[in-house]
């Protein structure tokens, strides 16, 4: 069972109100829902981005597309993780570090990759040119001749 606290958009509208107002700080009206002031300053940021849009329910699938542009623009751009996830509509920013490990690993493996394609096509042409030397030397022996040294 999910143990964290659903409020309801008429609750997460008043607690907004009254931190933009000034009646209440974001810590104050955290105490007083019950909740952790950074989710009261979640929704502010998202209220304020995206006006009481940003504070309904939404789906939380996104795919890769939008994770990659909200990773390039927060780090273009230099936004923090709550500015980030306000602007784009993201309902928790906490997920996008998990976005941005798992695009830096996807990465790394890629490096890898193309190293190891570098290493076995070097290895490939080594090995079709000493295997060209020893068709020489065999055609040469076969006619009785002396193979002349390579020069490669």
């Amino acid at each position: 069972m999910d143990k964290r606290i659903k409020y309801s958009l008429k609750q997460k509208q008043a607690v907004v109100k009254a931190v933009i107002s000034g009646v209440e700080s974001c810590n104050s009206a955290a105490r007083r829902i019950g909740t952790d002031p950074t989710t009261v300053k979640r929704w502010v940021n998202l209220y304020n981005y995206q006006g009481i849009d940003g504070l309904k329910p939404r789906n939380s699938i996104y795919n890769g597309k939008f994770k990659i542009e909200v990773i390039r623009y927060m780090l273009k751009n230099q936004l923090s993780l709550t500015k980030t996830a306000a602007l784009f509509g993201i309902s928790h920013d906490q997920i996008i570090p998990l976005w941005l490990s798992t695009s830096v690993k996807k990465d790394e493996k890629l490096v890898a990759l193309q190293r190891e394609i570098e290493y076995l096509c070097a290895e490939n042409a080594f090995l079709k040119k000493l295997d060209a030397l020893i068709q020489k030397e065999r055609l040469a022996q076969a006619q009785g001749k002396r193979p002349r040294p390579s020069r490669s």
